[in-house]
C-alpha cells in the first residue's frame, strides 16, 4: 500500500457534453454539487465520514461520465491512504471543480463551436428528459440526506436508521462506536456468541477502512494453528515462505484473529508483542528477524468468551482456555460485547422491523472538540476512582486497569469520545457483582433485540475517596 500522498493533486478532466445531452450534464453537477456540499461538512471534523462521503461523490462523478475511470481509482487509492488534510484538499478540489463559478479563478477557455440550430420544442412530445432529472435528484437527494444524518447525527443524536454496507447487508447498531475503536487504538475485540456476526462485521469493519478484500486476511485460531502460520517458515532448499499475516502486518490491511479464546498461548504470546508494540518476531527470516506494523494494520480479534474457560458471563456452552491479564489489557479500552441485533433477524426473515429503538453515540459536540483537555481530565479522574474501587478487598474486583486505560481512553476522547462512554467500553467484561459494587448495572430488559446498556450512579462510582 502507498504511503498517503502529500503533494499529489488529481487532475480531473471535463467530458465534453454532446449537442443534445445538456440536460444530462446538469444532472450531473446538480449531484456532485450536492455530494460534495456534504463532505465539505464532514470534512470539518467527522473523519470517519470523510472517506465514505468522498467515494460517494467519486462513484457519482464516474458513474456521470464526470471524470475519467483512471482519475476515479486514483482519487479512490488518495480516499483511502490520505490524511484529514489530503481529504479535505480533495473535497474542496472536487467542490470548485464542479461548482458554475469558481471563485478566484478564470474558467479554461472552451473551442469555440458552430451554434446549431435547435429544433422548436413547441407542441413536441416529452422526451422523459424532465422526468429523468427529478428521479436523479430525488434519489441523490435521499443518499444525501442519509450521509448528512451520519455526519450531524454526532451534534443531534437520535435514533439511527438501519445502515446497510456495500452489499445491502445491514450494520450492526454498534458499529459507529466498534469503527470508531478500531480506527483510533488499530485493534479491537468482539465478543459473541455464534450467529452474533463478528465475522461480518470483520467484512464491514475492512471496507470502511477503505481497504479492497484482498487486504483482508482472517484466519481461526484453532488448536492447529501454530506460529508458523502467522510468521512464515523455512522449506527444505532453506528459503524463507512468508505468510498473508505478514503481508498485511507489514503492508497494511485488516487481520481477522477468529476463535481468539481458543488459540495456542505460544502463538497468542507473539500476537501479544504486535498487539502491544506494534512488532512481531519473524525468527526463521534470516536478516530481516522482526516485521514492524504499518500504521494502518489493523487487528480484529474475535472470541466466544472474556478468556474464563467456562465462562459464566457468555450465553452458550462454550469451553475455551484462559486469556490473561496481558493480552486482555491490550484491548482495554477497545472492545465490545456483541448481541444479535434484533434488525438482521428481521431481514433474514423477511418480517418488518419489530424494535427500532437503538442508541445513537453521544459524542463531543463541535464546540466541546475546540478543548478537549478537560475531558481528558474527567478520563484520569475516573481512571483514578477505578484504581481506588479495585484497592477495596471487600469488592472482590479482580480486572486488571493499567495505564493502558488512559493512553486508549485519551485516544477515544480525542476522537470525540465523553468519558462516561469510554469507561462504559472498558467495563464490558466486568461480571454483574464487580460492576454492583462501583455503582455500575447492566440493563439487560431488551437484550432479546440485541440490546445491553449500562447505567453509571455517578453519586456511588465516584464515592470513594481518591488518595
Amino acid at each position: 500500500m502507498r504511503a498517503p500522498s502529500k503533494t499529489k493533486t488529481t487532475k480531473l478532466t471535463t467530458p465534453t457534453p454532446k449537442p443534445e445531452g445538456g440536460s444530462e450534464m446538469k444532472i450531473q453537477d446538480d449531484m456532485l454539487r450536492g455530494a460534495l456540499r456534504e463532505a465539505r461538512l464532514g470534512s470539518l471534523r467527522v473523519k470517519d465520514e470523510m472517506r465514505p462521503v468522498l467515494r460517494d461523490a467519486v462513484n457519482v462523478a464516474e458513474e456521470n461520465g464526470a471524470i475519467t475511470r483512471s482519475d476515479a481509482s486514483e482519487m479512490r487509492q488518495e480516499i483511502r491512504d490520505g490524511n484529514k488534510h489530503s481529504l479535505k484538499r480533495l473535497a474542496q478540489e472536487l467542490r470548485q471543480h464542479f461548482t458554475d463559478e469558481q471563485p478566484g479563478e478564470q474558467p479554461e477557455e472552451q473551442p469555440e463551436r458552430e451554434e446549431q440550430p435547435q429544433p422548436s420544442t413547441e407542441g413536441a412530445p416529452d422526451t422523459g428528459l424532465e422526468k429523468k432529472f427529478d428521479e436523479y435528484k430525488s434519489s441523490t437527494d435521499d443518499k444525501l440526506d442519509k450521509l448528512f444524518d451520519a455526519i450531524v447525527n454526532r451534534d443531534n443524536p437520535g435514533t439511527p436508521s438501519p445502515t446497510k454496507d456495500e452489499n445491502g447487508l445491514i450494520e450492526h447498531w454498534a458499529m459507529p462506536q466498534i469503527h470508531s475503536m478500531l480506527k483510533t487504538n488499530k485493534q479491537v475485540l468482539l465478543v459473541g456468541g455464534a450467529g452474533t456476526g463478528k465475522t461480518t462485521i470483520g467484512k464491514q469493519l475492512n471496507a470502511k477502512l477503505g481497504f479492497d478484500e484482498d487486504r483482508f486476511y482472517p484466519i481461526s485460531l484453532s488448536a492447529g494453528v501454530s506460529e508458523a502460520h502467522l510468521t512464515g517458515r523455512m522449506v527444505i532448499n532453506g528459503d524463507f515462505l512468508t505468510t498473508k499475516f505478514l503481508d498485511i502486518v507489514e503492508n497494511g490491511g485488516t487481520i481477522l484473529l477468529d476463535e481468539f479464546d481458543n488459540g495456542d498461548p505460544d502463538v497468542l504470546v507473539g500476537l501479544n508483542q504486535l498487539l502491544a508494540n506494534d512488532e512481531i518476531s519473524v525468527p526463521l527470516r534470516k536478516g530481516n528477524e522482526l516485521a514492524i506494523r504499518h500504521p494502518q494494520c489493523y487487528v480484529i480479534t474475535s472470541a466466544n468468551t472474556w478468556g474464563g474457560a467456562q465462562d459464566a458471563m457468555a450465553v452458550g456452552n462454550y469451553v475455551r482456555k484462559e486469556l490473561d491479564d496481558a493480552t486482555l489489557d491490550r484491548f482495554t479500552c477497545s472492545k465490545f460485547a456483541l448481541e444479535v441485533d434484533r434488525r438482521i433477524v428481521n431481514a433474514i426473515a423477511g418480517l418488518e422491523d419489530d424494535f427500532v429503538d437503538y442508541p445513537t453515540m453521544p459524542w463531543l459536540t463541535s464546540e466541546e472538540m475546540l478543548d478537549v483537555k478537560p475531558f481528558v481530565i474527567e478520563l484520569r479522574r475516573i481512571f483514578d476512582t477505578i484504581v481506588e474501587h479495585s484497592f477495596r478487598p471487600e469488592k472482590q474486583i479482580r480486572k486488571l486497569c493499567s495505564p493502558r486505560f488512559i493512553e486508549q481512553g485519551a485516544k477515544l476522547v480525542r476522537e470525540g469520545w465523553r468519558p462516561e462512554e469510554v469507561l462504559k467500553i472498558y467495563l464490558q467484561d466486568w461480571s454483574d457483582d464487580e460492576l454492583h459494587s462501583i455503582g455500575v448495572s447492566r440493563d439487560k430488559s431488551k437484550r432479546r433485540f440485541g440490546l445491553v446498556t449500562m447505567n453509571v450512579d455517578q453519586d456511588e462510582f465516584f464515592s470513594v475517596e481518591v488518595a
